[in-house]
């Protein structure tokens, strides 16, 4: 009896990595786990970052092409109607309907059914819901911190740049081969 029991507990355990779901996730599985997540909250939040960055960043190149200039009532509707437009350019790229079927095919190309499974059960515990609610808050400080380490860094890419343009502009001591 003792005998069976050992073979039948081989048996189950040698045949333990047969039973995985080793199969793409389903799409209610995927779903589930978008929900869970809020996946179409955190694109909406994305989409309003967004919007603020590329509107700072054209206010900027609309100061430096003005040069402290004003701008005409022409010029200014020519402005707020091209911000209107690069709005719904990027309204339609990060809409959910365009990116949820690509959620789908990614989670599927990327994940077996058991690791939706296992990152969903992960989501519905405490510790998951912690990490759900938390890694936006640690996303914008992770963000902090690396600007702050940017900064240092473009200054320093732009000084390597300006000394290239100088040296661009120095005459070349060497005359010049004729490759014809």
């Amino acid at each position: 009896m003792l005998k069976h029991c050992y073979g039948f507990s081989l048996c189950v355990f040698l045949a333990a990595p047969v039973l995985a779901n080793d199969a793409p996730p389903s799409d209610e599985s995927i779903q589930t786990l978008l929900d869970l997540t809020d996946a179409k909250q955190l694109v909406a939040g994305l989409q309003t970052q967004l919007h603020a960055t590329m509107d700072s960043t054209m206010q900027q190149s609309i100061q430096q092409a003005i040069k402290g200039k004003a701008l005409t009532a022409r010029q200014q509707a020519i402005i707020d109607a091209t911000k209107v437009k690069m709005v719904a350019i990027l309204d339609d790229m990060l809409s959910w309907d365009k990116l949820q079927p690509m959620y789908f095919r990614l989670y599927r190309q990327s994940f077996t059914q058991d690791d939706v499974d296992g990152i969903t059960a992960f989501y519905r515990t405490p510790a998951g819901q912690a990490m759900l609610v938390k890694m936006p808050l640690l996303m914008r400080n992770m963000m902090g911190e690396m600007q702050s380490m940017y900064e240092p860094v473009q200054r320093r890419i732009m000084e390597v740049a300006r000394d290239a343009a100088q040296q661009l502009q120095e005459p070349d001591p060497t005359p010049a081969t004729n490759t014809g």
